[in-house]
């Protein structure tokens, strides 16, 4: 079973409030989820599809992270 609060912002969470919750569910493991007001604009979705595309048509373009600082740290010490 579920059970969800609805606060119209964090201001409403009481101290109060927290404590009855931990008495309550003291052993129960619980989640926290916050719905936020923000939209992904499309241009940014466009861009990560793009990318998503590249990678799968040109897996070898991929470079290991750790060689790619390697690089940059060998640039860097120039």
């Amino acid at each position: 079973m579920d059970t969800t609060f609805r606060f119209s912002s964090a201001q409403q969470i009481t101290e109060e409030f927290i404590e009855k919750l931990r008495s309550f569910y003291k052993d129960v493991p619980i989640s926290i989820t916050v719905q936020e007001d923000f939209q992904i604009p499309e241009w940014q979705k466009e861009v990560v599809l793009k990318r998503q595309q590249h990678i799968k048509n040109h897996p070898q373009s991929l470079v290991d992270f750790d060689e790619m600082m390697l690089t940059l740290e060998q640039e860097v010490r120039k």
